[in-house]
């Protein structure tokens, strides 16, 4: 693990369960303008994640063929916040 930096973790239920909430998976199909109801197949490809305050989750999913790198922050628990999209990029193949 390096210290600050992202560190490879293996794909959980939890990480597929993140991706599939509605509030995530919305905002995920928002900043990609794709219609949610389009969507006719996703897969997580690789987690990563790093400790800031909360942690950042960086994923690398296929949705429908087309690969994006994404990042998704939780807040640490006291602040009883949501998870929340930062970041959304179409990866060049």
């Amino acid at each position: 693990m390096k210290c600050g930096g992202f560190s490879e973790n293996v794909i959980t239920e939890e990480d597929v369960a993140r991706i599939n909430d509605g509030s995530i998976l919305a905002a995920i199909t928002e900043q990609i303008n794709v219609a949610l109801e389009e969507i006719t197949q996703e897969q997580i490809l690789s987690v990563q994640t790093q400790v800031v305050a909360g942690t950042n989750f960086r994923y690398r999913i296929q949705l429908d063929g087309n690969q994006y790198d994404t990042t998704i922050h939780r807040p640490l628990p006291f602040k009883n916040e949501p998870e929340r999209l930062l970041f959304i990029e179409q990866v060049q193949q």
